[in-house]
């Protein structure tokens, strides 16, 4: 049994370009976009940004009470914006003690712990760096 493929394509296209054929792939060409547009638009709903908002940051803590520090996850409501000072203090993570972690920073200089402040000028308790608050860059 020869079949000629040329003969096959070529009744194909005609099929296509008239009468029943034409509507049936236009048809099936416009469900096919539609797929793709649905496939597209749910992909789309979470945004990354969302998602770590709900995984929460991190942020340094230092507990006044054990003096234990660390990092611990904060978590935020995508229309609070980001203001780690507004979700401390809270409890201490490692030993338990109310409202006594507070948020920490590094030292720039010997790279240990410490209270973050809002205070214009304020020393590092180790190593007494000073840090100048009231300098902005730029």
């Amino acid at each position: 049994m020869d079949v000629d493929v040329s003969e096959l394509i070529g009744k194909a296209r005609a099929w296509m370009n008239e009468g029943q054929g034409k509507w049936v792939c236009l048809g099936a060409g416009g469900v096919l976009i539609l797929l793709a547009c649905l496939i597209f638009l749910s992909g789309s709903g979470g945004t990354e940004a969302g998602e770590i908002l709900d995984r929460g940051l991190l942020a340094k803590y230092l507990c006044t009470k054990c003096k234990a520090s660390g990092e611990v996850r904060v978590r935020f409501s995508p229309g609070d914006g980001v203001n780690f000072a507004s979700k401390f203090p809270i409890d201490c993570p490692k030993c338990g003690a109310p409202d006594s972690a507070v948020l920490a920073i590094k030292c720039t200089a010997c790279k240990k712990p410490m209270a973050a402040s809002d205070e214009p000028i304020y020393k590092c308790p180790h190593c007494k760096k000073v840090y100048d608050n009231t300098i902005r860059p730029g």
